[in-house]
């Protein structure tokens, strides 16, 4: 007798069915509260979607709306909208910082983010660049004295860990007081000294000595790689060798943009291997001594990015305490401020001084130190939504004003669940430095492989300053 006859004896069809659905239902409650278990543990519980609010209306220059969300400040460009902060349904307008899942933040590619501490990765050597090592290459630097450089700079083991590391620099002035022969590989022309300074002669920069125009000059100083180093954004008009007597003498360009032959930027994310769950931040956020809002600190003012005007607006609207010399209060030095800072407030305001592109300073970056527990809203004129993960910051520009970031910043006060996933989700990373070790090898790489690496700057404004910044929007 089959188990199906045994039990219609027993029982009749209604009560058979009546016993499968329970079972059922048993069943898919043991499997749901398993994986509430399993995300709770590894901290992906933080996924929520905006609730409802009726008492927030923000406007949000957001260029990925969803349909059922009207936005009053709504503005549209031509941008991509696949990398665009999402806005939660029926959310009174706030914009939506993350996505409800996690994979994103494993999945994000970014230049500025490093899977791996080795800074050299990239910097591999094949066969045929070894063998174009066999010399050391000598590199100095252009009207600047030694004394403004690291000392550390010019000792023996500079370049030791680099794959290509038979370069080293000589001070400026040792070259003037020996042979002026001297056999020098590269120049670097820093930023700072290029004020309507004239160039050395130079009418073509193919780096042969047939080509050089050397009348009285050196021919240390006439036939080698002439490179621009600056790492600031081009925000005066008379900076960094602004005549028309510049065009076609560098050879190569170092600085933070992504496009120069050697990139240094501000600084470097690394991921995280072991993220602590999103639980151990709630101790955090309710902290008694956490109770401010928003933190500002800046040494200089009145700059071109008009962070001054804007953080005065907003200050109307919410608490902004400003350190440093553009406000009136003080902090300790160097890493011990962003300790009390992170103690105290919950947000701070990494402004930019200028609105360039791929202008991207340790303001922001200092904000991904381990321990260092505030969400930056950030200023500047970076694609921020291109190279940082959805959900580790905040960006005035989403909003059409301050007033309506100052109600954005009072809503996630009050969310405080919403907040720590914030903090939560900026764990998944920490500031590893600018890795001027990086640079250095980048540089001694390519003195090795000239052949693949010869170039000019033909009209050197127009790379250093054209479609780079732009003014801001006034408040």
């Amino acid at each position: 007798m089959t188990w199906r006859r045994q039990l219609s004896r027993q029982y009749g069809s209604r009560d058979l069915k009546c016993f499968v659905g329970i079972l059922i239902l048993l069943v898919v409650t043991i499997v749901g509260l398993m994986l509430r278990s399993q995300t709770l543990e590894t901290g992906d519980d933080v996924g929520f979607m905006f609730e409802e609010s009726t008492t927030h209306r923000v406007n949000v220059r957001h260029r990925h709306v969803d349909s059922t969300v009207s936005s009053p400040g709504f503005k549209d460009d031509s941008r991509s909208q696949s990398s665009q902060p999402k806005t939660s349904g029926g959310a009174g307008g706030f914009p939506r910082p993350f996505p409800s899942s996690t994979s994103d933040l494993k999945d994000f590619k970014s230049p500025y983010i490093r899977r791996s501490s080795d800074p050299y990765r990239d910097l591999k050597l094949t066969r045929e660049d070894k063998r174009e090592v066999t010399s050391n290459k000598v590199i100095t630097w252009y009207a600047v004295a030694a004394t403004q450089l690291p000392e550390d700079l010019f000792d023996d083991d500079v370049f030791d860990d680099c794959p290509a590391h038979r370069c080293r620099f000589v001070k400026p002035e040792m070259l003037k007081r020996e042979d002026k022969d001297k056999v020098v590989d590269a120049i670097i022309f820093p930023g700072v000294a290029g004020r309507d300074k004239e160039p050395p002669s130079r009418t073509h920069p193919d780096q042969t000595r047939q080509a050089i125009d050397q009348h009285d000059l050196p021919p240390w100083q006439s036939e080698k790689v002439f490179i621009y180093y600056d790492m600031e954004a081009p925000m005066h008009p008379a900076k960094s060798f602004g005549s028309q007597a510049w065009n076609s003498i560098f050879n190569w360009t170092w600085s933070y943009r992504r496009d120069a032959d050697i990139w240094q930027p501000a600084g470097f994310l690394q991921r995280v291997d072991k993220v602590k769950p999103s639980t151990s931040f709630k101790d955090i956020v309710k902290a008694k001594n956490k109770h401010k809002v928003v933190a500002w600190f800046a040494n200089t003012c009145n700059v071109p990015s008009k962070r001054d005007q804007y953080v005065r607006e907003l200050q109307k609207h919410i608490q902004v305490d400003m350190f440093g010399q553009c406000g009136n209060l003080t902090c300790p030095k160097g890493f011990a401020c962003l300790e009390t800072l992170s103690s105290k407030y919950f947000f701070y305001l990494s402004f930019e001084d200028a609105l360039c592109k791929d202008y991207v300073t340790d303001k922001f970056f200092d904000m991904f130190l381990e321990d260092i527990h505030l969400v930056p809203v950030v200023l500047g004129g970076a694609d921020y939504e291109s190279f940082f993960p959805q959900g580790t910051y905040i960006d005035a520009s989403w909003f059409s004003s301050p007033k309506d970031l100052a109600e954005f910043l009072k809503f996630l006060m009050e969310d405080k669940k919403t907040y720590t996933e914030f903090l939560w989700r900026k764990s998944h990373f920490v500031y590893t430095g600018s890795d001027t070790n990086s640079a250095l090898c980048q540089l001694c790489q390519q003195l090795h492989s000239l052949k693949s690496s010869r170039r000019t700057y033909p009209d050197f404004q127009q790379w250093y300053r054209t479609d780079q910044c732009k003014a801001p929007r006034p408040v």
